[in-house]
This record gives C-alpha cells, sequence and structure tokens, in this order.
C-alpha cells in the first residue's frame, strides 16, 4: 500500500488479489447458452412462419428484437452507471 498517497488525503483503490469467488468457465458457458436460447427464439426455434400460430409472424418477430435491445442497453447501463455516477453506492 502506498502511504505517501494516504498522507497526502488522495483516495486509494483498493488492490484485488486471490480467487474471484466464481468459475469463469461456468460464467461464459452459461452466457454462450443465454446467447443461443435469445437467437433461437428471434428465429422462432427455426421453424416456418405461419398464419396459423399466434407467436409467428413479423410483428412477434419484432417484439422480440425490441426486447433484446432494451434488455442490452440495460445491461450496458449496469456496467457503466458506477463510472459515470461516482456520487451514489452500488452496493447491496
Amino acid at each position: 500500500m502506498n502511504t505517501d498517497a494516504l498522507e497526502s488525503g488522495e483516495p486509494v483503490a483498493p488492490t484485488l488479489s486471490g480467487p474471484i469467488g466464481y468459475n469463469v468457465a461456468y460464467f461464459h458457458f452459461a452466457v454462450a447458452f443465454g446467447m443461443c436460447y435469445v437467437a433461437m427464439q428471434l428465429t422462432n426455434w427455426n421453424t416456418e412462419f405461419s398464419k396459423d400460430h399466434i407467436d409467428k409472424g413479423t410483428s412477434s418477430m419484432w417484439i422480440k428484437i425490441v426486447d433484446s435491445w432494451i434488455l442490452a442497453l440495460m445491461y450496458l447501463w449496469s456496467m457503466i452507471a458506477p463510472k459515470v455516477l461516482t456520487s451514489r453506492q452500488f452496493d447491496y
């Protein structure tokens, strides 16, 4: 730890070391399967479009696409917000 920074009153960022608390391979595995699930939802599980079904068609497709965009923006904001809003506490 830098004692000069403590004496001058400058904020000191904590150093991170040790295990991260979760399995990185499992995290990437779960995210990859989540992306596959969203892709299959957008393509209607690789089935032909038909007017006989309610969940088929262009309006249903656009609802799913916009929903995916909103979720992506929410995730992006959750990553950016702690850096932008520095005066807030984002701890549980």
